[in-house]
């Protein structure tokens, strides 16, 4: 998963639920305004652990991709040895 795809998911998620996002956006801004710090570390939180999970997806998918690849590799020489 790229940018573009998160930024279309995103844009997708305002169009169909604007009152939903809006009503998010709304509550956040008041809660920096009541307690900024305990935002900003819960925020700062939240963005360490999507971080986190979107490194373990792009490590799997490539693992994944390296793995069947040496299949295909190991398979060929067999069929070479044949």
């Amino acid at each position: 998963m790229d940018m573009d795809n998160l930024i279309i998911l995103f844009k997708n998620i305002y169009y169909r639920h604007t009152w939903l996002v809006m009503a998010v956006v709304a509550g956040l801004a008041v809660s920096m305004y009541v307690k900024p710090k305990a935002v900003l570390k819960t925020v700062g939180v939240l963005l360490a652990a999507a971080l986190i999970l979107y490194t373990f997806s792009a490590l799997g998918k490539s693992s994944s991709t390296g793995m069947s690849n040496k299949k295909q590799m190991i398979n060929q020489t067999v069929e070479k040895f044949e």
